[in-house]
Parts: structure tokens; sequence; C-alpha cells
């Protein structure tokens, strides 16, 4: 018998105990505390203890009853882990137990082969629900790069157990790795649900015999025109449908151009990940300014990539993106793309690869060298500032770069330099903050006490420029008020915010 699952005890030893209760004239408790208890054993091993709980019985009498219980309770428990569990996990049985108490919410798995989770309910030999949502692990299978279909549920009624595992089915025809909730609300809005799973298949086998196989949007005439050409179709929405063909692609091409229909396509045969290459090259054509029809290519995965990269799908749009590589139309877009997924992945290294890649594609677009200063800022790399001066070069009006170059002079108190960038310029709050800091490091105290009152007009609670606030509240006016009142809200902080408070301190001290 398979090592036993924690979750799997856990749900057991109530049932043991409540099992136990009326075939005994005696008290006990089960507990996974084993000392000074009568053993509880799985495959010979001892996993919980049982203690006899009756303040009417001696010490002898205890004695004698304890193999009896013992053995009772073995007995129990062995049936209840060849009933409620499988391969050591708590199995259906279990998981419906609990929803008596309520509804639960986690993450369905299918996994084809090991690490498998813990503290998960095994609902079959590869498909788990994990109760806790499951995100850690999910990562843990991402890095791993295991092959896998999940889907984030909530669980109401025992009933909707077998039901939900319909909601894989639906995530794997399309390519998912995750569906998180925001992703079936995506399908959801496309009109695809484990309601239409036995279509979809058919659209499936029918192009694996041959027939083109399109998803289109537009007019519900023109929609319905091309229903009678179908050998199959699935109506989502009244003006969006997929269609199984018997034309040849460029046939089919003409006749959705002709019907005014925006249009993903894929020939014949193309394999199981039809409905993936016809999704991918309709949310491709859903790209385009004009109506019109998109062969499946590379850059369709592309587009698919950025959809299962907003739906919070790594693992799917690392996949995708990969695929794309060799064909995209925006290759330095893919590449940025790409390193976003691996950041969030903690691939740091394949992180830095593919935004210095984006850079050398394209060493003139701004977005690319302030994104690989940000990613190399958080090394703490030097480096990172010729990228910060890159991106405020190639796009020194837009704030978002000065803003980015001037927090990180503000480092090396380059405050002169600060100054030159950023004054005169439409900023935000911390923008308006670091110019009053470098106005005030350069003595021209009028200047910052305005742009300071500036950047608290945008952030009333930014706590550093209400501190510099009262600071010079103080030395231009001899106003304590203010600090007076700031005091309290920062004596125990710590770096720079610490240092502006003793100072503050010891001002306001001063006069009493």
């Amino acid at each position: 018998m398979s090592r036993l699952d924690p979750l799997a005890l856990e749900c057991l030893l109530p049932l043991l105990e409540e099992s136990l209760t009326p075939l005994l004239p005696v008290r006990v408790r089960v507990t996974t505390e084993r000392e000074d208890a009568l053993p509880l054993c799985q495959n010979g091993e001892p996993v919980a203890g049982i203690r006899i709980e009756d303040g009417d019985l001696s010490q002898e009498e205890i004695s004698r009853w304890s193999v009896a219980v013992r053995a009772l309770a073995q007995e129990i428990f062995d049936r209840l882990l060849r009933e409620k569990t499988l391969a050591g996990y708590p199995g259906v049985g279990l998981l419906t137990k609990m929803l008596e108490k309520g509804p639960l919410s986690g993450l369905l798995l299918r996994l084809s082969s090991p690490p498998f989770p813990e503290r998960a309910f095994r609902l079959a030999p590869k498909t788990f629900f994990l109760p806790d949502g499951g995100k850690d692990y999910l990562l843990k299978l991402w890095r791993g790069g295991e092959t896998f279909v999940s889907a984030s549920i909530r669980l109401e009624s025992p009933e909707e157990v077998e039901e939900s595992v319909s909601l894989l089915e639906l995530a794997e025809l399309f390519g998912f790795s995750w569906l998180s909730g925001k992703a079936a609300r995506y399908l959801a809005e496309l009109g695809l649900s484990e309601d239409v799973l036995t279509v979809l298949k058919t659209l499936r086998a029918l192009n694996r015999k041959g027939h083109t196989l399109v998803l289109a949007e537009g007019p519900a005439p023109s929609l319905h025109c091309l229903r009678n050409k179908a050998k199959t179709h699935l109506f989502l929405t009244e003006e969006r449908a997929f269609f199984a063909l018997e034309m040849q692609p460029q046939e089919a091409a003409e006749l959705l151009t002709d019907l005014h229909l925006r249009a993903g396509l894929i020939e014949g045969r193309h394999g199981e990940c039809a409905l993936v290459a016809v999704w991918a090259a309709f949310e491709h054509a859903r790209r385009l300014a004009e109506e019109r029809t998109v062969f499946f290519e590379p850059y369709s995965l592309h587009a698919l990539g950025d959809v299962y990269f907003d739906l919070g799908d790594l693992g799917a749009a690392k996949r995708a993106y990969f695929f794309a590589l060799d064909g995209t139309a925006q290759p330095v877009d893919l590449l940025n793309s790409l390193a976003l997924v691996m950041i969030q992945l903690g691939d740091r290294q394949a992180a830095r690869f593919f935004l210095t890649q984006a850079t050398q594609e394209d060493p003139n677009d701004p977005l690319l060298h302030y994104n690989l200063a940000l990613f190399l800022e958080e090394e703490g790399k030097a480096e990172a500032l010729s990228h910060f001066r890159r991106a405020y070069k190639l796009a020194p009006a837009e704030p978002l770069y000065a803003e980015a170059l001037a927090k990180r002079l503000a480092k090396e108190g380059l405050w002169s330099e600060i100054i030159e960038i950023l004054e005169g310029k439409d900023l935000g709050a911390e923008g308006y903050y670091l110019l009053a800091k470098a106005h005030y490091e350069t003595g021209n105290l009028e200047k910052a006490l305005g742009l300071f009152k500036k950047t608290l007009d945008l952030a009333p609670q930014h706590r550093l420029a209400l501190a510099h606030l009262a600071l010079l509240f103080i030395q231009l006016k001899g106003e304590y008020s203010l600090a007076e009142a700031v005091l309290p809200e920062i004596e125990d902080a710590e770096g720079e915010l610490g240092e502006l408070a003793q100072d503050l301190k010891i001002l306001v001290e001063g006069t009493t």
C-alpha cells in the first residue's frame, strides 16, 4: 500500500473515532500524537494513536480493554483505508464527506507522472483536487517543465465532484495548463463551456479526416449562410461559431471574405491540437483592424501566448511563445514577453537573456532598455544605469523614463542632473518628490517647499515628502506644528525616513 498522505490521515481519524464510539463501552480519542497511546498502523508503521479516556475506569481496567480497543480500531482503520483512500490519498468519498460541511475552493489537477502533490484528494489515478488553491504547486510544475492540465474550481456540493472533471477536458482541448477563474470567464464570453465538449470533439475528429476547421465571427446572416455549407457547426454566440467545411482552405478563405467574416482557419489533418490552432488563428485575426481570414501561422501562437499570459497561465504562455519564436511578425515584442514569463517563473538567467536579445534586436526602443534596466536594478547590477540613461535619451519627453533615471541617479546623489532631467515635465508624485528633494539637497529650499506640497497633493500619504515639508516649515517659517503632528507617525521608522524623524525630533525638543 502507498504511503499515507497527511491529508488522508486528517480526514480518516475523525471517521475512525466516529465509527468506534457506538461500538465500545469506553470513551476513546484518536489522535496524531502517538506518545503514551495505543499505536494505529499503516503498512506496519505507526501513524496515529488511540487513547482510552474514561475517568470511571481504573488503570487495570484500561489495560484490560487496550488489546480489544486497539484490535477493533485497527480493523476499522484498515477498512477505511481500503474504502476511502486511493493510493494513499483521500478519495472521492472523503471529499464528498468534507463538502457536507460547506463549499471548497481549490485546484483540480490532472498530472501524468510524479511529482504528485501532497495534501490533495485523489479523484482518479491521475486526477487530484488540492483544497488550498495550489498556486505554489503550479509554479513548481511550470518550473519543472511538467505536462499537466488544471483548473481553479469551487465545489458547492458532493454532486459537483465528478461533474467538475469535465472542466479539465475543456482546458486541455484549448491548450491550457491552468484554467484560472479569469480564464474560465474568458472562455465563457467566447461561448465555450463543458456543455459543448461533445461537438468540439466532433469538430476535431472531422479535422483529422481532412475537413477545414474555421472559427468565425461576424453578422449572424453570414454565419448562417456558412452553416449551410458545413459538415458540422457549433454556434457559440449569435455572432461567433465553429465550422468543419468539406472544401480546400483557400476556397474556404475566399468564401469567408465574401461573407465579411473575421476568422481563424486551419487545414485538414492538423493533429491533436487542431482546436488550439484554430483558436490561435482566430485570436490573431481579432488583432487586425480589418475583417479578414487568418491562416494559422507562428505569429498566431504569439497572439495566443499573449492571451494565455493575460489569463495567468504561465506554462501555456511559455509554450506558445517558444513555438512562435521562429516565425513571429513581432520578434522584439515576443522576446520581451518571454522575459516577463521567465521573471514570474523565477528563471532570471533566461529572463536576462531574452531582455538582452530584445535590446539587440531593436536598440532604439526605449521600453526595452527600461525593462532591462529594471531587471538589472533588481539584481543590483551597476550596468542598470546605462540602460536607464539609454531609455531616457531615446524618449526624453516621456516622464516614465525620466523618473526612472532620476530615481537611479538619486542613489548616486547626482541632484543637479536630476533637476535637469525632471524640470518642466508633467510628473507623477514620485517624480515631483525626486525633483523637490534635488532642489532641497542643492539648497533651493523655497522651490523644494512648493514641490513637496505638489507631491502631497498627488499622494497625501507620502511620508518622506511630509517629513521634508515639516523640516522646511521649521527652517523657512519657524513653524513647529506640522513637525509635532508628523513625529508620532514616523519616529520608529528606519532608513531615510528614520533619519528625517531624528532631525525633526532634535529640532522639536530644542524648543521645549
